[in-house]
């Protein structure tokens, strides 16, 4: 969206990385995606999804509800039921994930699907 609406991405990208917002992570993938560089993949849904398991465990052991780790889960099943795992979920996740998000009427993103491939 960003893009679309004419932001400057790199001061965007600055200002996020350099705030409290800023992950390393974020500092690093956000110009390659702004870029549209997802090659080589640098997460993949399946090397994600491993983590899922110990994190959810981890919660339990604790007594505490994962509840957006648990629809993170959904939505990486998703992607790759889809048939797109070797895929870097940056690139695809973001627009084909968008048709596995809940539907309601607040939603502008219903049934909007960019073709990526």
């Amino acid at each position: 969206m960003v893009l679309e609406v004419g932001v400057d991405v790199d001061l965007l990208i600055k200002a996020i990385a350099t705030g409290s917002g800023g992950t390393t992570q974020f500092g690093i993938r956000a110009p390659w995606m702004a870029q549209r560089r997802f090659s080589p993949a640098q997460g993949t849904a399946p090397a994600l999804i491993h983590y899922f398991d110990m994190i959810h465990d981890l919660a339990a052991s604790v007594g505490r509800a994962t509840p957006m780790l648990d629809r993170a889960a959904e939505l990486f099943q998703r992607f790759v039921d889809m048939g797109l795992a070797e895929y870097d979920v940056a690139r695809d996740g973001r627009c084909r994930l968008i048709t596995a998000a809940p539907k309601g009427p607040t939603s502008k993103l219903n049934g909007i699907q960019e073709d990526i491939a």
